[in-house]
């Protein structure tokens, strides 16, 4: 049974079709016969500026197939930029069946709903404030929830569950940590937002970063927040309760400034500026403000190595959010030449972090640091309650570095490597 967006559809096709024609079929001068896509836009521009920043030649693709549907105002803008008589422009509002009313007032449809604030752009119309606020403020609420709330909820009554039963060890931390690496990072994997973007895969990649440190301290029983020192937590697993909902809370404020400046930056697929500063005006200012609070509440051990990793993420999801840009095409050799240098930047970065892990791990005269100072303070540890000397605490801090900088490395090698080796192949796919 046909619905009734089919009527519709056809109709789109139809107009997007008789919009190729037009195109190919437009005398230029000097025999020269067509327009390409881009120079298309270029002279829908000349009569509409919006269409030199808002839309690609993707967007003119979907036109033309009828993916997206006409609006009366976009046939106006194009019949102006090919010379169509008033009889040419009427008969293409007339066959995708609009009229002056519709659609051009960023209205809906018959048959439609109403629009989102997203196909107001891909129509042609800036859309309101009234429909960017319906349409975002769902979407926040239930990030916040399910990526915020219930992992938090969950992370806390798995603490108390591990009070309850008096299982408390040296291996707690490690459990903790895992339990909630598992949580965060489970529904990204098994039920991902898709409309999001890489936001799920950015704010969990965060959080991930932010966790790991928790392992350096782990064999000590500590927190490089330092929620340690609090009365009556040393000992306990509150500390490292604290610490991952803190680690929640800025990731989950990181994925949320990613959220809000790609949908600023990006429209319809591709980024409204230049495609470089775009993606880094997107991916480097959440990085920014989650480094200013580790640099302040964390010990110069923590605040070195996360430099390092957070100077690596945004170089690697500004390169996502490039290939994921429907304006950006390679060809197929330079698709293999990238090809060829990502796996030559993954083999010696890869070499190179594992060559530095081992010569700090192995050599016996490197400084550990221990979790005994911030930016704000320094204080004093007693290894008397903690049950062991000063050297030993150095020697399990220093086995605990290692769990810390494996962790990192295998995840930014495997995970963010392998998903820029997808993105590439999907791109040649596209």
């Amino acid at each position: 049974m046909a619905t009734g967006r089919d009527p519709q559809r056809s109709r789109a096709a139809q107009v997007g079709l008789l919009m190729k024609a037009y195109r190919e079929s437009f005398v230029i001068g000097r025999g020269r016969r067509g327009l390409s896509q881009e120079e298309l836009l270029r002279r829908m521009a000349e009569v509409e500026p919006e269409y030199s920043r808002r839309y690609s030649h993707a967007t003119v693709s979907r036109w033309e197939s009828g993916s997206t549907r006409p609006s009366v105002a976009r046939l106006r803008i194009f019949g102006k930029a090919l010379s169509l008589s008033d009889d040419e422009v009427a008969g293409l509002i007339q066959l995708s069946g609009l009229s002056d009313g519709e659609v051009a007032r960023g209205g809906a449809m018959p048959g439609d709903g109403s629009l989102s604030a997203d196909s107001a752009w891909d129509h042609g119309t800036a859309p309101t404030a009234h429909m960017t606020q319906v349409r975002i403020i769902p979407a926040l609420a239930r990030f916040f929830a399910l990526r915020f709330l219930l992992p938090a909820a969950l992370i806390a009554a798995f603490h108390y569950l591990l009070s309850v039963v008096g299982w408390d060890n040296r291996w707690m931390p490690v459990i903790c940590v895992a339990f909630a690496t598992l949580v965060v990072m489970g529904p990204g994997i098994v039920r991902p937002d898709e409309s999001a973007g890489l936001r799920e895969f950015y704010w969990v990649s965060v959080f991930f970063v932010l966790t790991t440190p928790l392992l350096q301290f782990a064999p000590l029983g500590l927190d490089h927040y330092n929620f340690h020192l609090l009365p009556g937590f040393a000992g306990t697993m509150m500390p490292y309760l604290l610490a991952l909902l803190v680690n929640l809370a800025l990731a989950w404020t990181a994925g949320l400034m990613f959220h809000l400046l790609w949908r600023w930056r990006y429209r319809d697929g591709t980024t409204v500026g230049g495609t470089v500063t775009g993606a880094a005006s997107v991916t480097i200012p959440p990085l920014g403000v989650v480094y200013a609070v580790i640099l302040v509440f964390t010990n110069f051990s923590v605040t070195v190595q996360l430099a390092v990793v957070f100077a690596v993420l945004p170089m690697a999801f500004s390169l996502l959010l490039v290939f994921r840009d429907e304006a950006v095409t390679f060809e197929d050799q330079d698709r293999r030449a990238l090809f060829s240098a990502l796996v030559t930047a993954a083999c010696v970065s890869s070499t190179v972090g594992i060559a530095v892990i081992m010569a700090i791990y192995l050599s016996p005269d490197f400084p550990a640091v221990l979790p005994d100072h911030n930016l704000l303070a320094s204080w004093k540890l007693d290894f008397a309650a903690l049950g062991y000397t000063r050297e030993e605490a150095l020697d399990r801090v220093n086995l605990g570095y290692l769990w810390h900088a494996v962790s990192l490395l295998v995840y930014v090698a495997c995970v963010v490597g392998g998903r820029l080796f997808i993105e590439l192949h999907r791109m040649g796919s596209r």
